[in-house]
């Protein structure tokens, strides 16, 4: 839509964006920002532990995500450019990859966590840890910059006219994705808490790793344009995050309901 300025120039009016969009970016933020440290409060308040977990979490998610599996796509990419022309092998090279190296970054970070310390709250507080700061650096910083703009912070007309043009439905989307996710870590890391702490034999590590690469498919489909429907997709997601939390569940029941939780 457009409207005449001063001598006949074409002005394009600024998008209106709906209380329901603005309202989704917000849940976003408040999901990605203060659930974790909302669940992180919690759990130190009734274990007394989860703090230093949760900043080994964080800081290994930064490190072996954000800084050792980016430099392997930088070398795969410049050694073998024709991987993207493969959907099922660049697919599987990338679902693989970061279950590989943010499942050894949870492996090394309970390791080192659970040298002298086992209890359970270690994992829990890790997996807090590692999904939360996921949540903020990929979804609650970016959800809080278009908060900001739809409430009227100046930004480019590229930027507002590609809000204005998305539903509310994906905003919302956004949030209830983060949940998943973050339930996700939580799973990945008591799974993985349980092969550090000998509960199950070590190769649930390896499970892990496979779980992870299972459960970013859907996303890969979607970049690749093979899964168009939002709908689709988040119901894909959220169906085999659930999945893998039961499977976790069942392992622990059998593994740790009767033994105690610190070693």
């Amino acid at each position: 839509m457009s409207t005449s300025g001063k001598g006949g120039c074409s002005v394009s009016a600024a998008p209106v964006f709906s209380a329901a969009s603005i309202a989704g970016c917000i849940f976003t933020v408040l999901v990605s920002i203060a659930l974790p440290v909302a669940a992180l409060a919690v759990l130190k308040r009734k274990t007394g532990r989860g703090l230093l977990a949760a900043l080994v979490g964080a800081g290994c998610f930064i490190g072996y995500a954000l800084v050792l599996e980016q430099l392997l796509h930088a070398a795969v990419f410049s050694l073998f450019p024709a991987i993207t022309l493969y959907p099922a092998a660049y697919t599987a090279y990338g679902c693989l990859a970061a279950g590989l190296f943010e499942e050894t970054g949870r492996l090394m970070g309970l390791s080192l966590l659970c040298k002298k310390d086992r209890d359970l709250a270690l994992g829990v507080g890790y997996g807090i840890g590692h999904g939360g700061v996921e949540a903020a650096l990929l979804a609650g910083v970016n959800a809080a910059v278009n908060a900001a703009v739809m409430l009227g912070a100046p930004a480019a007309p590229q930027v507002t006219d590609a809000l204005g043009a998305a539903g509310a439905g994906a905003f919302w989307a956004a949030g209830v994705e983060r949940i998943a996710a973050m339930a996700l870590h939580m799973a990945l890391s008591i799974l993985v808490w349980m092969a550090v702490t000998r509960r199950v034999p070590i190769w649930y590590y390896f499970a892990a790793v496979l779980l992870h690469a299972a459960a970013n498919l859907p996303a890969a489909l979607s970049q690749l344009g093979l899964l168009r429907s939002m709908w689709c997709i988040e119901g894909i997601i959220l169906a085999v995050n659930a999945a893998v939390c039961l499977f976790v569940w069942s392992v622990y029941r059998k593994a740790c309901v009767h033994r105690p939780l610190a070693g």
